[in-house]
Formats: structure tokens, C-alpha cells, sequence
């Protein structure tokens, strides 16, 4: 099931985050770089990764927050950064999340959040076909999934 909830993603009572990652290694703006500082271990697992592969598109790194709240994925559904363009890859959302939801499952987790606007703000994409892939993704998932809305 997907719920709608207004709260911060690190609020909203999931046991997993969900955030778009560049290829690039970087997590330097938007809800990576929160979760970059709040959690400094999914920046290190991303750093485990090749920066620049192009190969990543479409697949995810993950690790358990060292607090124990949370499974964090990196899902790589962008290859560079900027505002120039945009930049989230639709065919590597889609392939990214669904490879978290499989994995989700198979580590028992039943909920998971990620951001209202995924790919969408620095990453250029569109929420009206990003929403439609989170959809098509999660619509027959055991796994109910968290769309936090922040608005500080």
C-alpha cells in the first residue's frame, strides 16, 4: 500500500529510506546530503561503489544505520548532477526501485519512505511519471511504502 504522509522521511516511522543517488559519489545536496550528515555510513557505502560507473544506473547500495533505525538505499537512478537538465533516468528508477522493494523483502522489512518529489526537484524529473513508476513498482508489494511530504 502507498500512504501520503507530511512528515520529515526520518519521522515517518519506516524501517527503511529510500533517496536518488547520483552516479557520481557525491551526496552533496537536497535529502542526500541530510542523510549524508545524519547518516555518514550510506555516504561510505556509496563511496564502496565506482565513482562514475555508468553501469550503476537502475541498481542501489544500502546499509543499516549504525543507530539501528533504518535501511538506507542509495538508488541510482541519476548519472550526473546539476541543474542545467534534467537528470533522474525513468528506466533506472524504475529498475532501482524495483530491485530495493525484492530486497526489501527478503530482509523481512514491511515499510518503507522516501521522498515526496524523488528525482524530481534537483534531479529535473517529473512527479507526474516519477509517481506512476512508484506505483507500478509498489502497487502489488506486501511492503507498504511511506511518500513523506516535509514542509518545515
Amino acid at each position: 500500500m502507498i500512504i501520503n504522509k507530511d512528515c520529515n522521511i526520518f519521522d515517518g516511522g519506516a524501517q527503511g529510506i529510500i533517496h536518488q543517488a547520483n552516479c557520481q559519489n557525491t551526496m552533496g545536496s537536497g535529502i542526500a546530503r541530510e542523510i549524508r550528515a545524519r547518516y555518514p555510513e550510506a555516504y561510505e557505502v556509496d563511496c564502496k561503489t565506482i565513482a562514475g560507473d555508468y553501469k550503476k544506473l537502475g541498481t542501489f547500495s544500502s546499509v543499516k544505520t549504525n543507530d539501528g533505525k533504518f535501511v538506507i538505499y542509495n538508488c541510482y537512478s541519476q548519472y550526473r548532477y546539476g541543474r542545467e537538465k534534467r537528470h533522474t533516468n525513468y528506466e533506472a528508477v524504475y529498475t532501482g526501485l524495483s530491485s530495493i522493494e525484492q530486497n526489501a523483502r527478503e530482509l523481512g522489512l514491511t515499510t518503507l519512505s522516501l521522498p515526496y518529489n524523488m528525482g524530481c526537484m534537483l534531479g529535473g524529473g517529473s512527479w507526474r511519471i516519477v509517481s506512476v513508476i512508484i506505483d507500478e513498482v509498489f502497487k502489488d508489494s506486501p511492503i507498504d511504502l511511506y511518500i513523506c511530504r516535509y514542509t518545515p
